[in-house]
């Protein structure tokens, strides 16, 4: 019974993971956010949800709300790459180079192979 209930649970996070990705891929951060909050509210140790979230809020220009999601991906998976890239990012948005390329070099050292976008880095002063 109780693992019923967990795969419930599950199914209806996800289900709700499900209808923020495609809002998010046709523009519409504000609903995605509101079906991100959902999802979390069901299963607050989705990883990937926190990540996609900060996404949609780095859109609508909430950079520090987007950093605090990526810092909650990264106390639940300290490896995950999403979270340090998309956070570097975010730092570079406010300009906040040193940090932005600390954020960089920890998903460089997860996977040395990744395709890890500097693009905010690029044209930063001497950081």
């Amino acid at each position: 019974m109780a693992n019923e209930l967990s795969d419930k649970k599950k199914w209806k996070a996800g289900s709700n993971l499900g209808k923020a990705q495609a809002r998010a891929t046709l523009g519409k951060p504000y609903e995605a956010i509101k079906y991100f909050d959902k999802a979390l509210s069901i299963e607050p140790d989705m990883e990937v949800v926190w990540c996609e979230k900060s996404m949609c809020l780095a859109e609508i220009g909430r950079i520090d709300e987007a950093i605090e999601c990526l810092d909650k991906a990264l106390s639940i998976d300290p490896n995950s790459l999403p979270a340090w890239t998309n956070k570097g990012s975010c730092f570079g948005m406010l300009g906040r180079y040193r940090e932005a390329l600390e954020c960089y070099d920890n998903a460089i050292s997860i996977d040395p192979f990744s395709q890890v976008d500097v693009g905010y880095c690029v044209e930063c002063p001497a950081a």
